[in-house]
C-alpha cells in the first residue's frame, strides 16, 4: 500500500493505512504470563472516557487490557495511554481525505518507529471495541527525541454522540435477555446467539468507503450489517458487558483477510468466530421453515481445530520493521499481538452440549450419546452436534450413522423417543426425517431435528 504525506505544523508526517479493516491478531511463549494479566500491575493504562455503563444485568463490566500488557516498551505503553486521553478530542472540520482529525499526540524524549506505532494501534483496537469511530488511517513523525502521532475519526463528535445513544439502546435490549446468575459459558452462548440473530454479513464491503459502519459495533448492533471485524468488535463489546475477557485475532480464511475472537472462559482460552457461525439462509423455503441460522461450529475451539480452515497471522514479535510497515516492493503484513495457547476442550461446544463418537461398540459411549440427545429432545431444541473421533474415517462414519447399517443415529433416536414417551405421555417424538450439515475438516456434524406427534 503506497504511503501518502501530510504536512502538519511544519513537520512532515507520514500518512499511512492500517491493515485492521478486514483483518485480525497472536501471543509468544514469553507472553504466556498474559493469561494472568487481570492481576493488574501498578502501571495501569489511564481509564478511558468510555460509553455509559449499562445496569440491566448484575454482572460486573470487565475492562479489556490484554493489548496493553502485550506492549513491550515503555514508549509503546505511553503512547497507548495518550490514545486514551485524546481519542474523543475530535476536530470540527473534515480534512481533504474526508476524516475528522483527532487531537495530535506529541511525545518528547521518546522514539517510536512506524512499526512500533502500528503495534500500539493494534493493541488499542484489541482492548477498545467501543471506539467505533477510529479510522484505519494515521499520520506520524518520528525523530531522535520526538514522536508525533495523528489519529483520525470517521465521524464528527455530534454523529458519535447520536450513534452512541443508538448503540446503548441496542445493547440494553440484548443484555436484558441475559439472566442473572449464569455461568460464563452460558453468558457467552447467549451473546454469541444474539450477535448472529441481530446481524447479517455485509457482502462486497472491502473498506470504510464502501460502508463506514460495517467494521464496527455500530454496524453490527444498530445497522445489523457488518463484516467480520464488526462481528468481532460487537462480540467483544457485549462479552465485556457480562464480565468476560476477550481478544481480537487477525488471520485468513478462504484466502481472504479475517478476524475473530479468543475468549477466556473458566480460566481457559478458546477461539470464537461469530461470523462463521452464522448460517446463510439463502432461499424462501428455508425462511418459511424458520431454519435456525445459528451454528456452533466455531464456538470455543482449540488452536488445532480452528487452524483446520483458518490461518492465524504471525505475532508482531516475529516480524521485522519492514514486514510490519511494508516496502515499495512488498505490502504490510497482517500481524497479531502474541496470543495465548488454546488447548483445553473442557468448554468446547461439542464437549458441553454435543457428543463425541469414537466407537460404535462402546456401551458407555452409546449411553452418553443417548443421555445428551435426550436432554436436547426434552427441551425440543432444534439441533444436536456430533464430533467424530480422530480414529474414525469421517465419511464412513456419516454413512454408518445415517445411510448404511447399523443406521446408528436412528438407534439413538429410538431409545430417546421411548424415554420421551414415558416421561411426557407420548406428547411428541423425534422425527425420522432429519437434515444435517457437516464440517468435514473438523469432523463435526450438525443434525437438525424435527418433532412430530406419536402415531
Amino acid at each position: 500500500m503506497r504511503r501518502k504525506t501530510l504536512r502538519l505544523l511544519s513537520l512532515l508526517l507520514t500518512l499511512t493505512m492500517l491493515f485492521i479493516s478486514s483483518g485480525c491478531q497472536r501471543v509468544t511463549d514469553a507472553m504466556d504470563s498474559l493469561v494472568g494479566l487481570y492481576q493488574v500491575s501498578s502501571q495501569q493504562p489511564t481509564q478511558a472516557p468510555t460509553e455509559p455503563e449499562t445496569t440491566v444485568t448484575s454482572y460486573d463490566v470487565t475492562e479489556l487490557r490484554y493489548g496493553y500488557y502485550a506492549l513491550q516498551t515503555e514508549a509503546q505503553r505511553t503512547l497507548y495511554k495518550k490514545f486514551l486521553e485524546i481519542i474523543r478530542n475530535i476536530g470540527d472540520e473534515k480534512n481533504t481525505d474526508g476524516f475528522y482529525p483527532i487531537e495530535k499526540i506529541e511525545m518528547t524524549e521518546e522514539h517510536l518507529t512506524e512499526g512500533g506505532i502500528r503495534i500500539v494501534i493494534e493493541a488499542f483496537s484489541c482492548d477498545h471495541p467501543e471506539i467505533f469511530w477510529l479510522s484505519n488511517v494515521f499520520g506520524y513523525f518520528s525523530g531522535n527525541k520526538i514522536t508525533m502521532v495523528h489519529l483520525y475519526s470517521l465521524f464528527s463528535r455530534q454523529e458519535i454522540d447520536n450513534m452512541q445513544k443508538e448503540i446503548d439502546i441496542a445493547v440494553n435490549d440484548i443484555l436484558k435477555t441475559v439472566p442473572n446468575g449464569r455461568e460464563e459459558y452460558e453468558r457467552e452462548k447467549i451473546i454469541h446467539d444474539k450477535i448472529i440473530e441481530h446481524c447479517t454479513y455485509a457482502t462486497g464491503v472491502k473498506n470504510s468507503k464502501d460502508n463506514p459502519y460495517a467494521f464496527s459495533i455500530y454496524g453490527a448492533l444498530v445497522k445489523h450489517l457488518a463484516v467480520c471485524e464488526g462481528y468481532t468488535k460487537a462480540t467483544q463489546y457485549l462479552l465485556r458487558k457480562v464480565g468476560i475477557q476477550s481478544i481480537s485475532v487477525n488471520g485468513y480464511s478462504k484466502n481472504e483477510l479475517h478476524q475473530w475472537c479468543m475468549v477466556f472462559i473458566n480460566q481457559n482460552w478458546y477461539h470464537l468466530d461469530t461470523t462463521w457461525d452464522e448460517r446463510q439462509v439463502l432461499n424462501d423455503e428455508d425462511r418459511k421453515k424458520e431454519v435456525d441460522n445459528v451454528l456452533y461450529f466455531y464456538f470455543n475451539t482449540t488452536d488445532s481445530y480452528i487452524e483446520a480452515d483458518h490461518r492465524i497471522a504471525k505475532p508482531f514479535t516475529e516480524l521485522s520493521e519492514e514486514q510490519l510497515c511494508g516496502t515499495d516492493a512488498a505490502k504490510t503484513q497482517l500481524f497479531n499481538l502474541p496470543l495465548p495457547v488454546c488447548t483445553s476442550e473442557k468448554d468446547t461446544f461439542y464437549n458441553r452440549e454435543g457428543a463425541l463418537l469414537t466407537n460404535f461398540d462402546s456401551i458407555t459411549e452409546y449411553d452418553n450419546i443417548v443421555d445428551k440427545l435426550y436432554k436436547v429432545a426434552k427441551d425440543k431444541k432444534k439441533s444436536f452436534y456430533f464430533k467424530i473421533g480422530d480414529n474414525l474415517n469421517f465419511n464412513t462414519t456419516v454413512d454408518e450413522l445415517f445411510y448404511e447399517k447399523p443406521y446408528q443415529f436412528f438407534e439413538y433416536t429410538t431409545d430417546v423417543n421411548l424415554r420421551i414417551g414415558n416421561d411426557f405421555n407420548r406428547a411428541y417424538r423425534i422425527s425420522d426425517h432429519i437434515t444435517m450439515i457437516t464440517l468435514e475438516a473438523q469432523k463435526i456434524i450438525k443434525i437438525e431435528l424435527d418433532y412430530v406427534k406419536w402415531k
